[in-house]
């Protein structure tokens, strides 16, 4: 399985989250429909991400600043789209639309193993945003959240 373990959310904010499947937790706060990003449902887009460059996206990453990623090099990079909600389809990154704030990490050879990464705003642009939809702030990892393999009936409150 792909993705960060719980051990990198701090306790507190463990504690307080609830979600019924696995998760990748990013931190956009500014687009709420990526914070939350169903693992099923990014293992499936990466998996149908195209294997040849087109116009924009897949393309090559250069691990800058580098991120402990679980994939080897080479890197591609495909745009990852926010999870199906009440009801709507799955679907997946399609040029010329925007590409959003988060993205997938990968081998080609291999994408069993890949890493979710999302343009942090809480870190300072690398850059001028020349015309960018998003400043050039370095990717930081989401997450993965597994979900619960049990339930704490001692949290739950019977009359």
């Amino acid at each position: 399985m792909s993705g960060r373990e719980l051990s990198h959310i701090p306790i507190d904010l463990r504690k307080r989250l609830t979600f019924l499947t696995t998760q990748y937790l990013t931190g956009t706060d500014k687009q709420p429909e990526y914070k939350y990003l169903q693992a099923s449902d990014v293992r499936r887009q990466v998996q149908q991400a195209p294997s040849y460059e087109q116009p924009v996206y897949p393309k090559k990453y250069w691990n800058k600043p580098p991120l402990p990623l679980q994939a080897q090099p080479p890197y591609k990079e495909f745009p990852i789209v926010p999870s199906p909600r009440n009801g709507s389809a799955s679907r997946n990154y399609v040029h010329p639309d925007p590409p959003g704030p988060v993205r997938a990490f990968y081998n080609d050879g291999d994408r069993s193993k890949f890493d979710v990464g999302f343009h942090d705003e809480k870190e300072p642009p690398r850059g001028p945003r020349e015309g960018r939809p998003y400043m050039d702030s370095p990717f930081s990892l989401a997450p993965y959240l597994p979900a619960p393999t049990y339930t704490d009936t001692s949290t739950i409150h019977r009359p």
